[in-house]
């Protein structure tokens, strides 16, 4: 906390579970002298960095949340706007994911809203770019065993298995 209040490590940045996670998954161990001093850590090189500098790369790669996100909230922009700001850097509060269906249903969806297949093309490849990681296959093998609406199978398929791979 003396961090914060420092500003050595901005509010945006801290989540009540970052600094366990960055132990864990970034192998770096904090280490405080007293909490007057700046934390520093040491890398496998042996240069010396900020905490904050650790935590800033590291957290990034961090988020324990994944959501796959289905057309119904892909389609409509202010909600896919907010929902794709929320997931990318730096906030990075959960990693989305979709799938190839998914990405079918959305591309006729927004031809029903009058989007011509130039500006749906685009938008599904500015997806893509921004989340590299998003795409979710292998899953179809689950929708037969999906209980729920037989439209929105493949989606809890989807989830599972993203769940699964995470």
């Amino acid at each position: 906390m003396n961090l914060l209040k420092k500003e050595e490590i901005p509010y945006h940045m801290v989540g009540t579970h970052s600094a366990y996670m960055l132990r864990i998954s970034c192998g770096t161990r904090p280490s405080v002298t007293n909490s007057a001093t700046r934390s520093s850590t040491t890398s496998a090189s042996g240069s010396s960095a900020g905490l904050y500098d650790k935590i800033r790369l590291c957290w990034m790669r961090i988020n324990q949340y994944v959501s796959v996100l289905d057309t119904c909230v892909l389609a409509p922009m202010p909600v896919a706007d907010t929902l794709l700001r929320l997931a990318d850097e730096p906030a990075s509060f959960y990693s989305p994911r979709w799938s190839q269906d998914i990405l079918k249903e959305l591309r006729t969806t927004l031809h029903k809203f009058g989007f011509t297949a130039t500006q749906i093309a685009h938008r599904i490849e500015q997806m893509e770019g921004a989340f590299p990681d998003a795409a979710v296959d292998g899953y179809e093998h689950l929708i037969g065993s999906m209980k729920n609406n037989s439209k929105d199978r493949h989606v809890l398929a989807a989830a599972l298995d993203a769940e699964h791979t995470a």
